[in-house]
């Protein structure tokens, strides 16, 4: 739910596992990837994964830097 309201992301479907396929648009992208690595999956979709250790604060973190680059653009 952090992802809703980021310009730029859909989130698409709910995730039922620890990873999600949400769409991007080209710029937010390609700002995201120069700062967090992940793989493109059937674009405009990107998956990203999370550990089972994942903490709540890794997720506010990166949900902040979406963020941020949202704005940017």
């Amino acid at each position: 739910d952090a992802l809703d309201g980021i310009p730029g992301i859909d989130r698409g479907t709910a995730p039922s596992v620890n990873s999600i396929f949400p769409s991007l648009d080209p710029g937010l992208r390609e700002a995201v990837r120069d700062w967090s690595f992940f793989y493109d999956w059937e674009l405009p979709q990107v998956r990203w994964m999370t550990a089972w250790d994942t903490e709540p604060s890794d997720i506010e973190q990166f949900v902040t830097g979406l963020r941020h680059f949202a704005a940017s653009l």
